[in-house]
């Protein structure tokens, strides 16, 4: 993942830090509740399928990132670490949507 230039690059690992402490608070309220613990892995499930989907329509396979793997691969990877993985799936995906992480092509230049 490029590191953001500017006045705020301070800013992301904080950002990060707490996108993981929030999916991972919430995936444990989820799956710890006897009751509940299906609506956690519907959760998970559905945004690790969504992460997949995602992946392949902005072509993340064509960036230089530690996410880009194959789509059976990224599906297991999100859904074991979910925490970990979906929020770091969505700050790549942003710093893709600002062109700040370099493609494959960019990176041997």
């Amino acid at each position: 993942m490029a590191t953001p230039r500017g006045r705020r690059a301070w800013l992301w690992p904080w950002v990060f830090g707490l996108m993981v402490t929030l999916a991972i608070t919430f995936a444990a309220h989820l799956l710890l509740d006897e009751s509940r613990w299906w609506e956690g892995l519907v959760v998970i499930g559905a945004t690790s399928l969504w992460v997949v989907w995602d992946a392949q329509r902005i072509r993340l396979r064509d960036y230089r990132t530690q996410l880009a793997n194959e789509p059976a691969m990224l599906l297991f990877i999100c859904f074991a670490f979910w925490g970990i993985v979906f929020p770091w799936y969505l700050i790549v995906r942003e710093g893709i949507r600002r062109g700040l992480v370099p493609t494959r092509r960019e990176a041997r230049r």
